[in-house]
């Protein structure tokens, strides 16, 4: 659900919405293991933290591992994206503004 988006019902001030189920794909399910991955970048309005969990083995290899992610993290309010990412990943977090 993407309350989020400038797409959202709630920003729409249209009367007829036009409701559409889109299909997604995980990032681990399109990127071949051996494709070396330097930086990703990531610019989901606030859904961050489910992009990552759908690149869990990207984000997991030792070997060609990824240099530089670049996320906004203005609605990550309670840092669960950075949280994933340092504890489970072994990545440094920094802001830079």
């Amino acid at each position: 659900k993407f309350d989020q988006s400038s797409l959202s019902r709630t920003f729409i001030k249209q009367k007829h919405v036009v409701n559409e189920t889109i299909p997604l794909l995980t990032i681990d399910s399109i990127i071949p293991e051996n494709t070396k991955v330097g930086v990703v970048k990531v610019d989901v309005q606030g859904h961050e933290y489910g992009v990552f969990q759908g690149m869990t083995k990207l984000l997991s290899r030792t070997k060609n591992p990824i240099k530089y992610i670049f996320y906004e993290d203005s609605f990550d309010t309670q840092g669960v994206s950075k949280k994933l990412l340092e504890e489970k990943f072994n990545y440094t977090c920094t802001r830079e503004d």
